[in-house]
């Protein structure tokens, strides 16, 4: 099937389209991986040099649900990254700023994501311990 030749508003209103659309699901993303980070913290892992534990003072049955909900969450923010990557690249009517956008908002979900999910795993349990001392 050829390609649908369009005229240029129908064009900008697809790319704005596009554009949008890669900022609600890098949204939607960025809110659960900040929600990952939050259920990690809340579960009371701890990342050291020996590798995963938990603090001493949460409840292990507690522990285990809060933290595979982490999980899940993680998952989906990595398949809105892997959604906004596919959606940048894949199609047949390429635009470069729409990619940039895409490019823009993915990288900063991931940078904001990996902060703080480092600094739920390793800054705020050093926190507790002091505090707990």
């Amino acid at each position: 099937m050829a390609p649908v030749l369009l005229n240029g508003a129908e064009r900008m209103k697809e790319k704005t389209k596009r554009a949008v659309v890669e900022v609600v699901i890098a949204s939607v993303g960025l809110v659960l991986g900040l929600a990952a980070a939050a259920a990690f913290n809340l579960a009371g892992l701890t990342w050291s040099t020996s590798g995963f534990s938990t603090a001493y003072y949460w409840d292990p049955s507690e522990s285990t649900i809060t933290a595979a909900a982490g999980c899940l969450f993680l998952l989906v923010w990595l398949v809105s990254l892997i959604i906004i990557g596919a959606m940048s690249t894949a199609s047949y009517r390429r635009n470069a700023r729409v990619d940039r956008v895409g490019i823009v908002v993915a990288s900063l979900s991931f940078v904001l994501v990996c902060g703080a999910v480092i600094f739920a795993l390793v800054v705020l349990p050093a926190q507790y311990s002091w505090v707990s001392y």
